[in-house]
């Protein structure tokens, strides 16, 4: 097979992908028949082995790169700015001179361990030219009940599976003379394979929930789904494949292997291959449907309320706002959050951050309540000019020994607070409360609730990010989120 390619190299371009897949076949059964013999350790045979592995590893490239160009018609592809087709036949064209290269040092090196070749070379077993048209679609779809959950979790799956590819996203800020840097590093055959084994997984499901359906054929945006996961899935297939040869073959190669066997393509080749092509067109299409992704869990959302408590470290600040926004923008569903009748966007933060106000004043009014029903105030001796700082500190150690109020600060003399003409001791307790809440010294426990309304998924990863405090602990000390809320980290 090496011959005929050499023979026939200026036509390699329109063999189809059966040739490469036999390709493929054959230098798997002879590395496996090498490695069951030691080859890899023998100094007379490691070189043969080699190139079989590198002819092994490429022909699978254009194989996938092949399917790549012939599918990208039939995936319901989104529009992206770059022309994909052209830079797939563009990288292919560059994967065929590889296997070229391949091929004439493995006849090189099997000469070298005394295996006699044949000399024929003829084309034969391999059309050039695919079947023209396709088959009727005609076969009955089945019908899928209740499918909006397995729609639902799909999409979700693939909104999470873009934030966790985000790690991958470093090919947009680094120059191509630093990519040798970030291999294995950043990116690597271990998380690429990772990642793509997640998008082989999120395929596989669709095909087993979704594809067929009835309702396949009447919901457009879900073909197209099938088709982003597709695509993404076959080029994290060709940066596996990429890293896997840049680690285990470029990577440190010692100058007495590469005097044996020549690398078939330059280590700067490889990369720029792996960060322009693998890396950045799969965000490219993972980004273009990102909108699209929101539109169906829209359609599908299951709406549903959850009462949920306030954060207990000074309500809705900025962090536990900001990760209720991130989580509803995450998903692209609309979400409300009803407090004392009023609703507000619970994807603004600034939306969220205008309850405070209310929030306060409730606490406020609640622990003065409580103070004036209390048998606490009228045990206390009369207080003067003298004692006023005292008795406030006895107030405040009750407040803090029943959980009433939390105190961030040990410190508290009140030299701060002066005692006003007429004041009772509830107004006394109540101003100074007022003061030191604004100041953040403490904050006011409370059991005060708000209600989101929406989409049900979103408001379950809510109750998960209020069962971890709003990603803080009672001091306002950020805490790690769970897994479940992973893209969160991002």
């Amino acid at each position: 097979m090496c011959k005929h390619i050499i023979t026939y190299r200026d036509q390699c371009v329109k063999m189809p992908r059966p040739y490469f897949g036999r390709i493929h076949l054959e230098a798997t059964k002879i590395e496996e028949l090498l490695d069951s013999y030691g080859a890899r350790n023998n100094e007379q045979w490691h070189t043969f082995r080699k190139a079989v592995a590198s002819m092994k590893l490429f022909s699978n490239v254009v194989y996938i790169c092949l399917h790549i160009k012939h599918s990208i018609n039939s995936y319901s592809l989104l529009e992206i700015e770059d022309d994909f087709a052209a830079a797939t036949n563009k990288v292919l064209s560059t994967f065929y001179d590889v296997v070229i290269d391949i091929a004439n040092t493995l006849l090189g090196c099997a000469e070298e361990c005394g295996i006699t070749t044949f000399s024929h070379t003829e084309k034969r077993g391999f059309n050039t030219e695919p079947p023209v048209g396709k088959l009727n679609n005609n076969r009955k779809r089945r019908v899928v009940a209740n499918p909006e959950k397995n729609i639902v979790y799909l999409v979700s799956k693939f909104l999470n599976l873009s934030e966790e590819i985000k790690h991958l996203e470093i090919f947009k800020i680094v120059e191509p003379e630093e990519y040798a840097d970030c291999v294995p590093a950043i990116v690597s055959e271990e998380k690429t394979r990772w990642i793509e084994n997640k998008f082989h997984n999120l395929q596989s499901l669709y095909d087993t929930n979704i594809s067929d359906s009835n309702l396949e054929s009447v919901d457009e945006k879900l073909p197209i789904l099938r088709g982003h996961a597709s695509i993404i899935f076959h080029l994290l297939e060709v940066a596996t494949e990429l890293c896997h040869y840049y680690e285990r073959h470029l990577l440190g190669l010692i100058a007495a292997e590469e005097k044996q066997f020549n690398p078939p393509i330059s280590q700067q080749q490889l990369l720029e291959i792996l960060f322009t092509y693998s890396l950045a067109f799969s965000e490219n299409y993972l980004i273009a449907f990102h909108g699209l992704s929101q539109q169906i869990l829209r359609q599908y959302a299951d709406e549903s309320s959850l009462e949920l408590p306030i954060p207990n470290h000074r309500g809705f600040h900025i962090r536990p706002s900001t990760l209720v926004s991130r989580i509803v923008i995450h998903y692209g569903s609309k979400i409300s959050m009803e407090f004392e009748k009023r609703r507000f966007d619970a994807s603004k933060p600034l939306e969220l951050f205008r309850i405070n106000e209310k929030i306060n004043s409730l606490k406020r009014r609640n622990i003065t309540q409580k103070i004036a029903e209390s048998e606490f105030l009228k045990a206390l001796p009369d207080f003067n000019e003298k004692n006023y700082r005292h008795i406030l500190q006895e107030v405040f150690l009750w407040l803090l020994e029943d959980n009433s109020i939390v105190m961030y600060e040990s410190n508290f003399s009140f030299h701060d607070i002066k005692l006003e003409k007429g004041e009772s001791l509830l107004e006394l307790v109540k101003r100074t409360i007022s003061r030191y809440l604004a100041l953040g010294r403490i904050d006011i426990t409370n059991d005060m609730r708000v209600i989101f309304h929406g989409d049900l998924r979103v408001l379950n990863d809510l109750k998960v990010l209020a069962d971890n405090g709003y990603g803080e602990d009672n001091y306002g000390n950020n805490i790690l989120l769970p897994k479940e809320l992973s893209y969160l980290r991002r």
